[in-house]
């Protein structure tokens, strides 16, 4: 008879034969079993006794067809050789005679296999009481089977109450955090501890761990900062396939978990800033298309649009001085920030921090950016009144006579301003006017004394130079109108060389003309 398993006659209410070389086979519907078998309830079927565990009656069928001998007895003395504890699964001898890992014996599988008439080993387990009964030793050995399965009971590993585990858990975790838990329990009450078991060169064995107590699966310090925290990391799959194991000190069972990283959105980050931060410098005197610097920040979730702004910005009578490109993060001088201290090194302070904002319209992150206005080394500027510069002067006037002064100054620190005429009116290859280089004083030449720039009557009267104010390195230029003035002179007379000389006869009359003198007025 090929081998059958006692595991399914064990676990139902199940009625089984042994026939006289020990095989054992499920007593069918209406089958009528043969003189000298002995029929095996097992489960609920069987009749209580107090000397018999529930679940198992044997009775021996005699050579009438009747059920002859009921064996509750005998079994009773099986069980208490067995309690005292005698073993007839460890006995060598018995599990030899019983036909071993070829016999009845429930060592290994439990399953049962004789072939017919064997010659039986010596063994310490008595089962004289069955075969004075009218067993042969072959079906005693295979009742002892029976009755060894049903009270012997092998330690079975632990169980897990799920077929297999399916977590979820956010990309950017902390280290330590509890992706899910599994739980096993085991039948026998024996402390239950966890592993995760991998294969050999996988990396997860260093991303995950799991609490052997509580069967909680955490990401490690490496897994927090690895693809398996990092939903778009390219190098790396978002669902993590491992294996937990569940054991009692003996046996284990292992179950398939599934963590699945799910992607969250993220804030932009500035990708570009250097160590230190962002700092740009910018000259003074900038336009508002001047780019003082750009900031950059990208954003790894799909689809999401980096936009910037300024949520802390320099403000002067309340306008913005800075802004930036909400598309290309390009920082510049607005309108009001050109005409205002934020572009004049000389008006105030020149440090100026702003605060920058990355945002994907759902999430954002800032950072500050600190600007550095720079002097610039700016030309003199001229203190020109309304209208420009206009002075007037008599004619007939001396060298030392200041006709006017003009003014400069440079906001330059330290920076020292000269005056001087690039555009004069001359005569005769000679400068008419001069000014004085240090006061900006305007007056005329020794030629200018003398000529036309000094007589009203002789030539026009609006004389106009050009002036320039100089640092050295730069200068400005500012045009300057002198206008003449007449003034009321005496007539003089047109006394020839030497003076008036005439002469005359005496004894003339009144009426004569000794002579006759003349004189102009200009």
């Amino acid at each position: 008879m090929n081998a059958k398993s006692l595991a399914p006659f064990m676990l139902a209410n199940t009625t089984v034969v042994i026939d006289i070389n020990g095989d054992v086979r499920e007593l069918l519907p209406g089958e009528v079993p043969g003189p000298g078998e002995v029929i095996v309830v097992l489960g609920q079927g069987a009749t209580a006794n107090a000397d018999v565990p529930a679940g198992i009656e044997a009775q021996l069928v005699g050579e009438d067809g009747n059920l002859d001998l009921n064996l509750d007895n005998e079994i009773a003395s099986i069980i208490e050789q067995i309690e005292q504890g005698v073993d007839p699964t460890q006995n060598e001898d018995f599990a030899t005679a019983a036909g071993g890992q070829n016999g009845s014996s429930l060592t290994g599988s439990g399953d049962i296999e004789r072939t017919g008439d064997e010659t039986l080993a010596e063994t310490e387990f008595d089962t004289t009481g069955l075969e004075s009964q009218g067993l042969s030793e072959t079906q005693s050995l295979t009742l002892v089977d029976i009755i060894a399965a049903e009270l012997i009971v092998e330690p079975e590993a632990p169980v897990f109450d799920a077929e297999s585990y399916d977590f979820s858990y956010d990309e950017n975790s902390e280290p330590g955090t509890v992706l899910g838990t599994v739980s096993a329990t085991d039948l026998e009450g024996d402390a239950v501890t966890y592993s995760l078991v991998f294969e050999e060169g996988d990396p997860l064995a260093d991303y995950f761990d799991i609490d052997p107590d509580t069967g909680e699966i955490t990401l490690t310090e490496a897994g927090a900062a690895a693809f398996t925290n990092d939903f778009e990391d390219e190098g790396g799959l978002n669902n993590h396939v491992v294996v937990a194991q569940a054991s009692d000190g003996t046996n284990i069972s292992q179950v398939v978990v599934t963590l699945n990283e799910l992607d969250v959105n993220e804030s932009p980050e500035f990708s570009d800033e250097p160590e230190g931060g962002y700092e740009f410098s910018y000259n003074e005197n900038s336009t508002d298309d001047y780019v003082i610097g750009t900031v950059t920040a990208t954003d790894v979730d799909a689809g999401d649009v980096v936009t910037y702004s300024i949520s802390s910005n320099i403000q002067f009578e309340g306008e913005d001085l800075f802004e930036i490109d909400s598309e290309s993060g390009e920082i510049s001088l607005s309108a009001a920030g050109v005409a205002a201290f934020t572009n004049d090194f000389e008006l105030a302070g020149n440090e100026h921090t702003i605060t920058v904002v990355a945002s994907d319209g759902e999430l954002e992150t800032s950072v500050e950016v600190d600007l550095t206005e720079l002097d610039v080394n700016e030309a003199p500027e001229f203190n020109e009144p309304e209208g420009g510069y206009e002075f007037t002067y008599n004619e007939n006037s001396t060298e030392d006579y200041v006709i006017g002064t003009v003014t400069a100054t440079d906001e330059d620190a330290g920076d020292v301003v000269t005056y001087s005429i690039t555009t004069n009116i001359q005569f005769e290859g000679q400068d008419l006017f001069e000014i004085d280089s240090e006061t900006g004083e305007i007056s005329l030449t020794d030629a200018g004394v003398a000529a036309f720039t000094n007589d009203f009557e002789l030539a026009g009267n609006e004389h106009t130079i050009t002036v320039m104010a100089s640092d050295g390195e730069l200068d400005t230029e500012v045009d300057v109108d002198l206008t003449e003035l007449d003034v009321n002179e005496a007539p003089e007379f047109n006394e020839p060389e030497g003076g008036y000389e005439f002469s005359y006869n005496e004894n003339s009359t009144e009426d004569y003309v000794i002579g006759t003198v003349t004189a102009t007025d200009e």
